[in-house]
Protein backbone atom coordinates (compact mmCIF):
# COMPACT_ATOMS: atom_id res chain seq x y z
CA UNK A 1 0.00 0.00 0.00
CA UNK A 2 0.90 3.45 -0.38
CA UNK A 3 0.80 4.22 3.67
CA UNK A 4 -0.38 2.41 6.45
CA UNK A 5 -3.46 5.48 6.44
CA UNK A 6 -4.70 4.53 2.86
CA UNK A 7 -7.82 2.26 2.02
CA UNK A 8 -8.94 1.15 -1.13
CA UNK A 9 -12.24 0.96 -2.52
CA UNK A 10 -13.97 -0.03 -5.76
CA UNK A 11 -16.83 1.60 -6.44
CA UNK A 12 -19.56 -0.50 -8.56
CA UNK A 13 -20.47 1.84 -11.54
CA UNK A 14 -23.71 0.12 -12.84
CA UNK A 15 -27.20 -0.59 -11.20
CA UNK A 16 -27.77 -4.38 -10.18
CA UNK A 17 -29.38 -4.48 -12.88
CA UNK A 18 -26.97 -3.34 -15.12
CA UNK A 19 -29.12 -1.25 -17.17
CA UNK A 20 -27.65 1.79 -16.33
CA UNK A 21 -23.78 2.85 -16.44
CA UNK A 22 -23.01 5.89 -14.04
CA UNK A 23 -19.62 5.51 -14.92
CA UNK A 24 -19.92 8.27 -17.72
CA UNK A 25 -21.41 10.94 -14.61
CA UNK A 26 -18.96 9.90 -12.38
CA UNK A 27 -16.02 10.62 -14.95
CA UNK A 28 -17.58 13.87 -15.84
CA UNK A 29 -17.81 15.64 -12.63
CA UNK A 30 -15.02 14.00 -10.58
CA UNK A 31 -17.32 11.98 -7.77
CA UNK A 32 -18.05 8.90 -6.65
CA UNK A 33 -21.34 8.08 -6.46
CA UNK A 34 -24.17 5.59 -4.93
CA UNK A 35 -27.79 5.24 -5.69
CA UNK A 36 -30.85 5.01 -2.95
CA UNK A 37 -32.13 8.33 -4.03
CA UNK A 38 -35.21 7.99 -1.85
CA UNK A 39 -33.00 7.64 1.35
CA UNK A 40 -32.89 11.79 0.64
CA UNK A 41 -29.71 13.64 2.35
CA UNK A 42 -27.72 12.16 4.50
CA UNK A 43 -25.26 14.79 5.42
CA UNK A 44 -26.86 15.93 8.94
CA UNK A 45 -25.93 12.37 10.52
CA UNK A 46 -23.21 12.06 12.34
CA UNK A 47 -20.81 9.13 12.58
CA UNK A 48 -21.57 6.37 14.84
CA UNK A 49 -23.89 3.58 15.37
CA UNK A 50 -27.25 5.87 15.61
CA UNK A 51 -26.48 6.96 11.83
CA UNK A 52 -26.28 3.38 10.62
CA UNK A 53 -29.65 2.76 12.31
CA UNK A 54 -31.02 6.02 10.62
CA UNK A 55 -30.12 4.89 7.33
CA UNK A 56 -30.90 0.87 7.78
CA UNK A 57 -34.60 2.39 9.07
CA UNK A 58 -34.91 4.78 5.91
CA UNK A 59 -33.55 1.77 3.67
CA UNK A 60 -36.80 -0.08 5.16
CA UNK A 61 -38.71 2.68 4.49
CA UNK A 62 -38.21 3.61 1.29
CA UNK A 63 -36.61 -0.06 -0.15
CA UNK A 64 -37.96 -2.62 2.27
CA UNK A 65 -40.74 -3.86 -0.30
CA UNK A 66 -38.93 -5.24 -3.49
CA UNK A 67 -41.52 -7.10 -6.60
CA UNK A 68 -44.10 -7.21 -3.76
CA UNK A 69 -42.04 -9.09 -1.04
CA UNK A 70 -40.05 -7.64 2.15
CA UNK A 71 -36.84 -7.58 1.90
CA UNK A 72 -34.57 -9.27 4.03
CA UNK A 73 -32.86 -8.09 7.53
CA UNK A 74 -29.50 -9.03 5.67
CA UNK A 75 -30.09 -7.17 2.43
CA UNK A 76 -30.62 -4.04 4.36
CA UNK A 77 -28.49 -4.28 6.79
CA UNK A 78 -25.86 -4.98 4.05
CA UNK A 79 -26.71 -2.01 2.13
CA UNK A 80 -27.09 -0.22 5.27
CA UNK A 81 -23.58 -1.01 5.54
CA UNK A 82 -22.62 0.25 2.25
CA UNK A 83 -23.79 3.37 2.38
CA UNK A 84 -22.23 3.87 5.47
CA UNK A 85 -18.77 3.04 4.71
CA UNK A 86 -19.38 5.76 1.82
CA UNK A 87 -19.99 8.37 3.52
CA UNK A 88 -18.75 8.10 6.71
CA UNK A 89 -14.89 4.98 6.25
CA UNK A 90 -14.08 6.65 2.71
CA UNK A 91 -11.19 9.34 3.60
CA UNK A 92 -9.26 11.95 2.04
CA UNK A 93 -6.38 10.26 0.15
CA UNK A 94 -7.85 7.06 0.11
CA UNK A 95 -7.49 4.80 -3.47
CA UNK A 96 -11.01 4.48 -5.17
CA UNK A 97 -11.53 1.56 -8.27
CA UNK A 98 -14.76 2.54 -10.25
CA UNK A 99 -15.54 -0.55 -11.73
CA UNK A 100 -17.84 -2.86 -12.72
CA UNK A 101 -17.09 -5.93 -11.20
CA UNK A 102 -13.75 -6.45 -12.19
CA UNK A 103 -13.73 -4.50 -15.27
CA UNK A 104 -12.21 -1.34 -14.15
CA UNK A 105 -13.11 1.93 -15.66
CA UNK A 106 -10.92 4.27 -13.70
CA UNK A 107 -9.07 4.71 -10.47
CA UNK A 108 -8.50 8.11 -8.34
CA UNK A 109 -7.64 9.54 -4.98
CA UNK A 110 -10.34 10.75 -2.25
CA UNK A 111 -10.27 14.36 -1.76
CA UNK A 112 -10.85 16.47 0.88
CA UNK A 113 -14.36 17.62 0.51
CA UNK A 114 -17.67 16.28 2.20
CA UNK A 115 -20.36 13.82 1.48
CA UNK A 116 -23.09 16.42 -0.61
CA UNK A 117 -26.48 15.02 -1.71
CA UNK A 118 -27.28 15.94 -5.82
CA UNK A 119 -31.08 15.65 -5.38
CA UNK A 120 -31.20 16.00 -9.20
CA UNK A 121 -29.43 12.74 -9.89
CA UNK A 122 -30.28 9.34 -9.87
CA UNK A 123 -27.31 8.46 -8.31
CA UNK A 124 -27.02 11.37 -5.73
CA UNK A 125 -24.89 10.35 -2.83
CA UNK A 126 -21.63 12.19 -4.19
CA UNK A 127 -18.09 12.20 -3.15
CA UNK A 128 -15.68 14.16 -5.32
CA UNK A 129 -12.40 12.33 -6.15
CA UNK A 130 -9.39 12.99 -8.49
CA UNK A 131 -9.47 10.57 -11.66
CA UNK A 132 -5.79 9.40 -12.53
CA UNK A 133 -5.30 8.93 -16.27
CA UNK A 134 -5.40 5.16 -17.19
CA UNK A 135 -5.91 2.60 -19.65
CA UNK A 136 -8.72 -0.02 -18.50
CA UNK A 137 -8.30 -3.23 -17.46
CA UNK A 138 -9.82 -5.99 -16.08
CA UNK A 139 -9.02 -7.40 -12.71
CA UNK A 140 -7.19 -10.56 -11.46
CA UNK A 141 -8.72 -11.48 -8.42
CA UNK A 142 -9.78 -10.54 -5.13
CA UNK A 143 -12.44 -7.29 -6.30
CA UNK A 144 -14.83 -8.60 -4.33
CA UNK A 145 -18.89 -9.39 -4.64
CA UNK A 146 -20.38 -7.13 -6.88
CA UNK A 147 -21.51 -4.52 -4.50
CA UNK A 148 -21.73 -0.97 -4.87
CA UNK A 149 -19.32 0.03 -2.25
CA UNK A 150 -16.26 -2.61 -1.39
CA UNK A 151 -13.24 -2.45 0.80
CA UNK A 152 -10.51 -3.95 -1.03
CA UNK A 153 -8.47 -5.75 1.35
CA UNK A 154 -6.32 -7.81 -0.88
CA UNK A 155 -2.67 -6.55 -0.52
CA UNK A 156 -1.76 -8.41 -3.98
CA UNK A 157 -4.78 -6.65 -5.67
CA UNK A 158 -3.70 -2.84 -3.77
CA UNK A 159 0.06 -3.61 -5.40
CA UNK A 160 -2.03 -4.83 -8.57
CA UNK A 161 -3.46 -1.39 -8.97
CA UNK A 162 -0.34 0.23 -8.13
CA UNK A 163 1.30 -0.98 -10.99
CA UNK A 164 -1.17 -0.69 -13.15
CA UNK A 165 -1.19 3.04 -12.96
CA UNK A 166 2.02 3.06 -13.18
CA UNK A 167 2.40 -0.13 -15.60
CA UNK A 168 5.70 -1.23 -13.88
CA UNK A 169 6.61 -4.48 -12.52
CA UNK A 170 7.16 -5.27 -8.55
CA UNK A 171 10.66 -3.80 -7.79
CA UNK A 172 13.23 -5.80 -6.73
CA UNK A 173 16.22 -3.68 -6.57
CA UNK A 174 16.97 -0.70 -4.19
CA UNK A 175 16.67 1.83 -7.16
CA UNK A 176 13.43 0.25 -8.79
CA UNK A 177 12.48 0.60 -4.81
CA UNK A 178 13.50 4.38 -4.79
CA UNK A 179 11.54 4.73 -8.09
CA UNK A 180 8.53 3.18 -6.07
CA UNK A 181 8.88 5.43 -3.75
CA UNK A 182 8.67 7.97 -5.88
CA UNK A 183 5.86 7.05 -7.72
CA UNK A 184 3.75 6.89 -4.76
CA UNK A 185 5.14 10.62 -3.65
CA UNK A 186 3.88 11.88 -6.83
CA UNK A 187 0.90 10.72 -7.17
CA UNK A 188 -0.54 9.45 -4.24
CA UNK A 189 0.94 12.69 -2.14
CA UNK A 190 0.04 11.77 1.49
CA UNK A 191 -2.05 15.22 1.83
CA UNK A 192 -4.17 15.51 -1.40
CA UNK A 193 -4.74 19.34 -0.26
CA UNK A 194 -0.85 19.79 -1.00
CA UNK A 195 -0.64 17.49 -4.08
CA UNK A 196 -3.89 19.46 -5.51
CA UNK A 197 -2.16 22.90 -4.34
CA UNK A 198 1.09 21.70 -5.72
CA UNK A 199 -0.79 20.72 -8.94
CA UNK A 200 -2.80 23.87 -9.38
CA UNK A 201 0.33 25.97 -9.03
CA UNK A 202 2.26 24.07 -11.77
CA UNK A 203 -1.13 24.65 -13.75
CA UNK A 204 -0.65 28.41 -12.93
CA UNK A 205 3.15 28.64 -13.73
CA UNK A 206 2.89 26.76 -17.22
CA UNK A 207 -0.24 29.14 -18.14
CA UNK A 208 1.58 32.00 -17.49
CA UNK A 209 5.12 30.95 -19.59
CA UNK A 210 3.48 29.55 -22.76
CA UNK A 211 1.51 33.09 -22.60
CA UNK A 212 4.60 34.99 -22.74
CA UNK A 213 6.10 32.80 -25.53
CA UNK A 214 3.08 34.68 -27.59
CA UNK A 215 0.24 31.28 -27.42
CA UNK A 216 -3.32 31.08 -26.51
CA UNK A 217 -3.45 28.45 -23.48
CA UNK A 218 -6.84 26.42 -22.92
CA UNK A 219 -7.15 24.00 -19.86
CA UNK A 220 -8.65 20.84 -19.88
CA UNK A 221 -10.81 19.03 -17.68
CA UNK A 222 -8.52 17.56 -14.84
CA UNK A 223 -10.33 14.42 -16.04
CA UNK A 224 -9.15 14.41 -19.72
CA UNK A 225 -7.11 11.26 -20.54
CA UNK A 226 -3.16 12.83 -21.09
CA UNK A 227 -2.69 16.15 -20.70
CA UNK A 228 -3.75 19.25 -18.90
CA UNK A 229 -3.11 21.87 -21.07
CA UNK A 230 -4.02 23.04 -25.33
CA UNK A 231 -1.73 25.58 -26.80
CA UNK A 232 -1.77 27.08 -30.27
CA UNK A 233 0.23 29.51 -31.96
CA UNK A 234 -1.99 32.90 -32.54
CA UNK A 235 -0.29 33.58 -36.40
CA UNK A 236 0.13 29.91 -37.71
CA UNK A 237 -3.13 28.05 -35.61
CA UNK A 238 -0.88 25.03 -34.48
CA UNK A 239 -2.14 23.37 -31.56
CA UNK A 240 0.10 21.41 -29.44
CA UNK A 241 -0.67 19.35 -26.08
CA UNK A 242 1.08 19.87 -22.89
CA UNK A 243 1.13 16.99 -20.09
CA UNK A 244 2.18 19.59 -16.74
CA UNK A 245 3.97 18.02 -14.10
CA UNK A 246 4.64 19.71 -10.52
CA UNK A 247 6.92 18.65 -8.36
CA UNK A 248 8.48 20.25 -4.59
CA UNK A 249 11.18 18.18 -5.18
CA UNK A 250 14.35 19.42 -7.70
CA UNK A 251 12.18 18.40 -11.00
CA UNK A 252 15.08 15.86 -12.39
CA UNK A 253 13.06 12.47 -12.15
CA UNK A 254 8.73 12.53 -12.58
CA UNK A 255 6.67 9.50 -12.52
CA UNK A 256 4.59 9.62 -15.45
CA UNK A 257 1.25 7.48 -16.18
CA UNK A 258 1.11 4.99 -19.26
CA UNK A 259 -1.29 7.22 -21.58
CA UNK A 260 1.02 10.48 -21.11
CA UNK A 261 3.88 8.49 -21.73
CA UNK A 262 2.17 7.54 -25.43
CA UNK A 263 1.29 11.14 -25.93
CA UNK A 264 5.47 12.58 -25.26
CA UNK A 265 6.78 9.26 -26.95
CA UNK A 266 4.29 10.04 -30.02
CA UNK A 267 5.52 13.67 -30.25
CA UNK A 268 1.54 14.83 -29.44
CA UNK A 269 2.44 16.71 -26.59
CA UNK A 270 4.61 19.02 -24.82
CA UNK A 271 6.06 18.09 -21.35
CA UNK A 272 6.14 21.40 -18.66
CA UNK A 273 7.66 20.10 -15.19
CA UNK A 274 7.53 22.86 -12.37
CA UNK A 275 9.67 22.29 -9.71
CA UNK A 276 10.96 23.50 -6.03
CA UNK A 277 7.30 24.62 -5.46
CA UNK A 278 6.79 25.80 -2.08
CA UNK A 279 3.68 25.22 0.05
CA UNK A 280 3.01 27.59 3.39
CA UNK A 281 1.92 25.94 6.56
CA UNK A 282 -2.03 26.95 5.23
CA UNK A 283 -1.45 25.05 2.44
CA UNK A 284 -0.56 28.34 0.04
CA UNK A 285 1.31 27.68 -3.04
CA UNK A 286 4.09 29.40 -4.76
CA UNK A 287 7.09 29.82 -6.48
CA UNK A 288 8.21 27.18 -8.85
CA UNK A 289 10.58 26.79 -11.80
CA UNK A 290 8.99 25.42 -15.48
CA UNK A 291 11.41 23.79 -17.51
CA UNK A 292 9.48 22.94 -21.03
CA UNK A 293 10.95 19.77 -23.01
CA UNK A 294 9.59 19.30 -26.54
CA UNK A 295 10.09 16.72 -28.61
CA UNK A 296 10.54 13.72 -26.18
CA UNK A 297 10.97 11.17 -28.71
CA UNK A 298 14.14 13.40 -29.28
CA UNK A 299 15.01 13.45 -25.89
CA UNK A 300 14.89 9.19 -25.59
CA UNK A 301 17.01 8.61 -28.47
CA UNK A 302 19.65 10.55 -27.24
CA UNK A 303 19.64 10.23 -23.94
CA UNK A 304 18.75 13.54 -23.00
CA UNK A 305 15.03 11.93 -21.34
CA UNK A 306 15.04 8.05 -19.59
CA UNK A 307 12.26 6.45 -19.03
CA UNK A 308 12.84 2.93 -16.85
CA UNK A 309 11.20 -0.24 -17.66
CA UNK A 310 9.71 -1.09 -14.63
CA UNK A 311 8.03 2.22 -13.59
CA UNK A 312 7.13 5.09 -16.22
CA UNK A 313 9.42 7.09 -14.94
CA UNK A 314 11.32 10.02 -16.61
CA UNK A 315 14.77 10.85 -15.84
CA UNK A 316 15.60 14.39 -17.46
CA UNK A 317 19.31 14.91 -17.08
Amino acid sequence: MTNRETTFWRIGTKTGDGEQDIWPIMNRHSVISIGWPALADLSKLQEGPEALQEIKRRLYRSYGIKDGKPRTPRIIGDEAHQIYMFQFDIKCGDIVVASHGGQVRGVGTVLDSPYRFNRRAAWPHCREVQWLPIDTWRMSSGYGPRRRVFRINSENLQQEIIRRVGFGNVPSTQREKDTEDLFNRQLFAMDPIIRRQVENRAISVTKKYFKSQGMSVKEMPRNKPGYDLEIEKKLTGVKRKVEVKGTQENGNTIAITPTELKLLRSGESILAVVHDIKVSQDHIASGGQIIAYDQIRKGLASGEVKAEPWMYQLTLV
